[in-house]
C-alpha cells in the first residue's frame, strides 16, 4: 500500500508529468553521523515511466533525507529527430542520450569492481575518485565527486554526495549489496517503462 501511496504522491507533486512513473525497488544507504558516531539507513527508491505518446522516458530516483524535504533526480531522454539520429545524439532505441544517467551506469560498475578486488584482496585502505579517462566523474545527485572507500575485508563502499538544499551535500555510502541491488534496479529499467506505456495508454484509452 506504502508504495501506491508513493506513486501517487510523485504524481501530485511533480504535474509537469502527464504520466505515472512506476515503482522498481529501493536501496539501502548509509550516512555517518559524526555526533552519534555511527552510520544511519536512508533509502533510495527507484522509479521509471513514459509518456502514452512515445515523446519522453523519465527515470526517478528519489533520495531519503535526514533533514527537510526528500532529493529527487529525473533523468529524461526525449524521442530523437532526424537531426539528432545523423548527430549520433541517440541511443539505439531512438531516445536521446542521458550522459549523466550513463555516468551513474558507469560509477556503478566500476565500484562494483573495485569493492570485489578490496574484498578478495583484503585491502587494509583505499579512498580515491572514480574517473574516467583521467577525469573525475561527479556524482549525478549533485554535492561532488563520486568516490570509492574499502577498509580490510569488512568495509567497500561507493560515496555518491547528494545536495540537499537546507542542509547542503551529505555523502551517501553504498556497500557491495547495495551498489549490486542499484544495479539491478537500473537494469530493469527499460522493461518497466513498457509496461508504464501499456499501463498509460489504457487509462487514456478509457477517457477518448
Amino acid at each position: 500500500m506504502k508504495k501506491y501511496y508513493f506513486l501517487l504522491t510523485i504524481i501530485f507533486c511533480t504535474n509537469i508529468f502527464s504520466y505515472s512513473l512506476l515503482y522498481i525497488g529501493e536501496v539501502e544507504s548509509r550516512q555517518w553521523n559524526d555526533s552519534w558516531d555511527r552510520f544511519y539507513d536512508y533509502p533510495l527508491t527507484v522509479y521509471a515511466g513514459g509518456n502514452p505518446d512515445g515523446s519522453e522516458r523519465t527515470v526517478l530516483i528519489k533520495i531519503k533525507n535526514s533533514f527537510g524535504d526528500d532529493y529527487y533526480k529525473y533523468f529524461r531522454s526525449q524521442k530523437c529527430n532526424e537531426r539528432q539520429i545523423k548527430k549520433k545524439q541517440c541511443y539505439e532505441n531512438g531516445y536521446t542520450i542521458n550522459y549523466e544517467y550513463d555516468n551513474l551506469y558507469y560509477i556503478l560498475n566500476k565500484s562494483i569492481e573495485w569493492s570485489r578486488i578490496a574484498k578478495e584482496n583484503n585491502v587494509e585502505k583505499v579512498s580515491k575518485n572514480i574517473q574516467y579517462e583521467g577525469k573525475n566523474i561527479r556524482s549525478p545527485f549533485g554535492g561532488g565527486n563520486a568516490r570509492f572507500f574499502a577498509q580490510g575485508d569488512y568495509q567497500s563502499d561507493l560515496i555518491l554526495p547528494a545536495y540537499f538544499p537546507l542542509i547542503d551535500a551529505e555523502d551517501r555510502y553504498y556497500d557491495l549489496d547495495a551498489q549490486e541491488n542499484f544495479l539491478k534496479h537500473l537494469s530493469k529499467v527499460r522493461e518497466t517503462i513498457d509496461r508504464s506505456l501499456e499501463e498509460n495508454k489504457k487509462s487514456d484509452d478509457l477517457f477518448n
